[in-house]
């Protein structure tokens, strides 16, 4: 087994936070292996803490992902990628959470927009360019 399999099995018995501060720990490198196993997974609330483990990491790179996860069906997911988008705020989150506003339902706009703003406000004040970054 390998440590992300390991730490999924914890979470899976309820050692939730064990299992996202293992997640968390592992080098970058494994953040193709914890997309992987969220795409597998099917309990929302592992798949959760896969996703905070994965931008808790901090690399732009995940920002695809999190765009992704936005539109998960469960809310303590699309949440959580929410959160994400948020941390990494760049030019890039600010055009995933652009084109996930778009596409959300009614009653996730007024979240998505809120984040756009705080995302918004960090790239203006960085005096970074939409497109960039």
């Amino acid at each position: 087994m390998t440590a992300v399999a390991d730490y999924m099995a914890l979470a899976r018995s309820g050692r939730r936070d064990v299992a996202f501060h293992g997640l968390l720990e592992l080098e970058d490198e494994a953040l193709p292996e914890l997309e992987a196993a969220f795409r597998r997974e099917s309990d929302t609330s592992v798949r959760s803490i896969l996703v905070k483990a994965i931008w808790g990491h901090r690399q732009p790179v995940s920002i695809p992902f999190l765009a992704q996860a936005i539109a998960d069906s469960s809310t303590e997911v699309w949440q959580s990628a929410l959160d994400g988008l948020v941390t990494l705020a760049s030019p890039r989150a600010l055009l995933a959470l652009k084109i996930a506003h778009e596409t959300a339902t009614p009653s996730r706009r007024p979240w998505i927009a809120e984040a756009i703003e705080q995302v918004s406000a960090v790239v203006e004040q960085d005096g970074l360019e939409v497109g960039r970054g």
